[in-house]
């Protein structure tokens, strides 16, 4: 399926044309599901978020001006959606539920409770990006972009993808010398 197909499809939704929309549901679901799972990291809740997207991109596809494709227009609906799951769900509570799932897995295997360990500290050093170097940051490390890719989803240029990710590897390092080592 080419851009212009895609493209076309995006304008039978905004007229409202409900087998458009489930067309537009079955190509783009993979890819935006992964993109909210790789900041989520629950299947169910990433679901769940994915199912919100698909409801606002209905409901606001009117919207949609053409700026940019369709596929950055969604993505951008995903992350915004994500973005608020998880500063709703950032609370004492889930930090605390956080480090006694981290206590279990020790005790199940080394490298293991490693791997979480370092999935956990690099969380929060993503919290310390702006949301476009997070944007930048996720894509070329989680989804293996190019930066002319990433430019193209986020709607700037491949040299500022390339700026935001060299300043998020930036404070992720500096995060990580001050906390972590």
């Amino acid at each position: 399926m080419t851009k212009d197909d895609i493209k076309m499809i995006f304008e039978n939704v905004q007229a409202k044309d409900k087998k458009a929309f489930n067309k537009l549901v079955q190509l783009e679901s993979d890819y935006l599901n992964a993109l909210i799972f790789k900041l989520v990291q629950n299947k169910t809740e990433a679901q769940d978020i994915l199912q919100d997207c698909f409801v606002r991109i209905w409901e606001k596809s009117y919207q949609f001006k053409g700026n940019a494709s369709p596929r950055t227009w969604m993505s951008r609906i995903a992350l915004n959606l994500t973005y608020r799951y998880l500063k709703r769900k950032s609370s004492r509570l889930t930090i605390w539920i956080d480090e006694m799932k981290h206590l279990r897995v020790e005790s199940e295997s080394e490298h293991h409770a490693e791997d979480e360990y370092r999935k956990r500290w690099l969380t929060k050093g993503l919290k310390k990006l702006t949301s476009r170097q997070r944007d930048v940051f996720m894509l070329r490390v989680y989804q293996d972009l190019a930066f002319a890719d990433i430019g193209f989803e986020l709607g700037c240029s491949e040299n500022a993808a390339k700026v935001h990710f060299h300043e998020a590897q930036k404070k992720i390092k500096q995060f990580f010398k001050e906390y972590v080592l």
